[in-house]
């Protein structure tokens, strides 16, 4: 799904306010790149893209949330798989 959306485009109606806002879970590029300005920009959501609802979706969902959010507040967080200058932390 992630094509279907012209980014560009996007950003610039975003930009000069034809478009108030913008919830995305996918993009033309995943993951997002780091220096994309959708991350800055403060009437844009940005969600995990999650394929459907499962018996344990709420609660994982939350904990996701939960992290991302003590990640935001620059309290410590435990990453799953660190990942640096694309190889694994724990890779020798």
């Amino acid at each position: 799904r992630g094509s279907v959306v012209d980014e560009q485009a996007l950003i610039q109606a975003l930009q000069s306010g034809s478009l108030l806002g913008a919830g995305l879970d996918v993009f033309e590029e995943e993951p997002l790149p780091s220096d994309s300005p959708l991350w800055d920009m403060p009437n844009v959501v940005i969600t995990p893209h999650t394929a459907g609802a499962t018996p344990r979706y709420g609660e994982r969902l939350a904990h996701i949330f939960r992290r991302n959010l003590r990640a935001f507040r620059g309290e410590g967080v435990s990453w799953v798989n660190r990942v640096v200058e694309g190889r694994r932390m724990d890779e020798s």
